[in-house]
């Protein structure tokens, strides 16, 4: 089952990492999921799929959902499926961030401690970008006004 969900993971991210990387003028070649950049090849291996990513910030989207967005069932269910796209496009970030780094400091970079450390910022991006959602929702989403109060004001004035 992680094979299944893990490949295709794979292959967006690299896909996607090799677009942003001709974008900014990298020469690259994608071939399946391995990157060739004019200074080695880079490997999406399983581990990069971004699966365990996309596990975290889908328990923290359910968690962030259920406890500070009661009663908002279309929100919560909104901020639980866009972990999803956020977690694959955060992944691509990650892929690319590699693959740039590895072009223009040296493979050496694309593992180690430059790599965990790149994990932990991609996920905190990611993290935001879902935080950053649930503020925009909540400011587009109508508000819920008592029957008989016409006076949008009124709700500040009870509130105090």
């Amino acid at each position: 089952l992680v094979n299944t969900i893990a490949f295709p993971l794979q292959l967006i991210a690299a896909k996607w990492a090799v677009w942003s990387l001709q974008q900014i003028g990298i020469p690259v070649l994608l071939e399946g999921n391995i990157i060739h950049l004019p200074q080695g090849e880079l490997f999406v291996a399983e581990a990069c799929s971004g699966l365990r990513s996309l596990m975290a910030l889908l328990t923290l989207g359910i968690v962030f959902a259920h406890f500070f967005r009661r009663g908002k069932t279309l929100q919560q269910i909104i901020l639980v499926a866009s972990t999803i796209p956020i977690a694959i496009f955060v992944n691509a970030i990650r892929v690319a961030l590699t693959g740039y780094l590895a072009q223009n400091y040296g493979m050496e970079t694309a593992g180690g401690v430059i790599h965990d450390f790149q994990g932990l910022i991609t996920f905190s991006l990611a993290f935001f970008l879902l935080l950053g959602e649930a503020s925009l929702i909540e400011r587009l989403a109508p508000k819920n006004r008592k029957p008989g109060n016409s006076d949008p004001g009124a709700d500040m004035e009870a509130d105090s």
